[in-house]
């Protein structure tokens, strides 16, 4: 059963109803124009971090470069160590044995250094007997 809006209703409603749908439609107007605005917008921040995105790859790139520097210098101290070591432990060997000999010619150097004071006593009552003679 369909009831009848009387007229006086029909005539204060309707012109309402009609400035209502008009507000609506400008308000659904402004919604679109305001998302067309934050949709640029979002496009223009996507493009910033697309671009932060981009130069944290270039850092992150340089990173690697100098990590990969860091690891050949890492390499070339090992092999400098290494070398030095072997060095070394050839100069140890070389002071061990200028120390073996040192110490060798020392006691030769002794045993002849003896064997002159020897002669040398011999020499010497040689001459006190040489001395008395006289």
């Amino acid at each position: 059963m369909v009831e009848r809006v009387p007229g006086w209703l029909e005539r204060v409603l309707l012109p309402q109803i009609a400035e209502v749908k008009g507000d609506i439609k400008a308000i659904n107007g402004r919604i679109d124009g305001l998302e067309g605005k934050m949709e640029g917008r979002f496009d223009a921040i996507d493009g910033r971090f697309d671009a932060i995105d981009g130069r944290f790859g270039a850092i992150d790139g340089k990173f690697e470069g100098i990590e990969g520097r860091l690891d050949g210098i890492d390499g070339r101290i090992d092999g400098l160590e290494a070398k030095m070591e072997g060095e070394f432990r050839a100069v140890h060997s070389e002071i061990r044995r200028l120390d073996e000999s040192f110490h060798s010619e020392t006691r030769r150097f002794d045993e002849k250094f003896q064997g002159v004071e020897k002669r040398l006593d011999v020499v010497e009552r040689r001459v006190e007997e040489l001395e008395h003679s006289k």
